[in-house]
């Protein structure tokens, strides 16, 4: 299970329908489209006519992540399940056939599950794999722009036996820019083992220092910018993959806690207005009664 903190690398919804048609005793139809982070689509598609699933992802950089290798990093992972052709509107299609399933998946199949539901994590680590292999080669050092969203980017930058990984950060809610600096500013703390991270945000004049490498590309609008210093420890066979999938969860990861933050303070503001109308309520002093009573017994009502 993954770390509470974290969020999965893996479409949970892709991942239980694969594993509910391994262990399907009838055929059905599945025709499932789900959203995912960085407004990526997934579509799961089957009919009864044979046992034959195909997943199929679109996501707004794939013509960048195509230029950097990717392909060949998914021909190496999937094998004869990604197909040449992708689906209609969507960019690379994988096709699962449960009736010939690899012979590892035959008595265990989550595994096999897992790896396709990984598709889209795939897709991105793939630029990332290809930067890293070809490091220190001849005409390596070129910036790499992955425009993952409309108004967000990832560039990685390989400087001598580094790579640069640089996030630009955009907030659509004022509180969201407040919240999200105070968290940006804790990355900058040193951690035994960790990548060194320079942190841009805007100051109280609302102006942003660009990152060294970013300088001079146009039209570039941000209110942060977090560059990660990757350094070989971080990119060697054993650990890469753990680096890739924490970079590749930072933005969500950001954006998913400052809605957690803002979601804790409203709880503790309306415990705290309960809390006050409660003393407020204690406090009211009781009416008088108005009717009072003589020595004899009569009654009369003061005015």
């Amino acid at each position: 299970m993954p770390h509470p903190l974290y969020l999965e690398s893996v479409n949970r919804i892709v991942k239980d329908t694969l594993l509910n048609k391994f262990k399907a005793e009838k055929n059905e139809n599945v025709d499932i489209t789900v959203a995912d982070f960085n407004q990526c689509l997934w579509h799961v598609f089957g009919t009864t006519a044979n046992r034959v699933l195909t997943v199929s992802v679109s996501c707004k950089c794939w013509t960048q992540l195509a230029q950097y290798g990717t392909m060949d990093y998914l021909k190496k992972i999937y094998g004869p399940m990604l197909q040449e052709t992708p689906e209609s509107n969507y960019d690379v299609t994988l096709s699962v056939d449960f009736d010939h399933p690899p012979e590892s998946a035959a008595t265990n199949p989550e595994p096999l599950c897992i790896q396709v539901a990984s598709l889209l994590r795939n897709m991105m680590a793939g630029a990332f794999h290809n930067t890293f292999d070809h490091l220190g080669k001849a005409g390596a050092n070129t910036l790499r722009e992955i425009p993952y969203r409309p108004t967000e980017g990832l560039w990685l930058k390989p400087e001598g036996d580094r790579v640069m990984a640089i996030f630009s950060i955009s907030f659509d809610d004022p509180d969201d820019q407040v919240i999200g600096k105070v968290f940006l500013q804790e990355f900058s703390k040193n951690v035994s083992g960790a990548p060194a991270v320079d942190i841009q945000v805007r100051d109280a004049r609302n102006q942003i220092r660009v990152p060294l490498e970013l300088q001079g590309i146009r039209g570039l609008k941000a209110d942060g910018f977090a560059t990660f210093v990757l350094e070989s420890r971080h990119m060697n066979p054993k650990t890469r993959d753990q680096t890739i999938n924490m970079l590749l969860q930072f933005r969500n990861y950001i954006h998913y806690h400052i809605k957690c933050s803002k979601a804790y303070l409203h709880i503790r503001m309306r415990l705290r207005v309960d809390l006050l109308l409660k003393v407020l309520n204690r406090a009211k002093q009781e009416k008088p009664d108005a009717e009072k009573k003589t020595k004899s017994g009569r009654t009369f009502t003061r005015t």
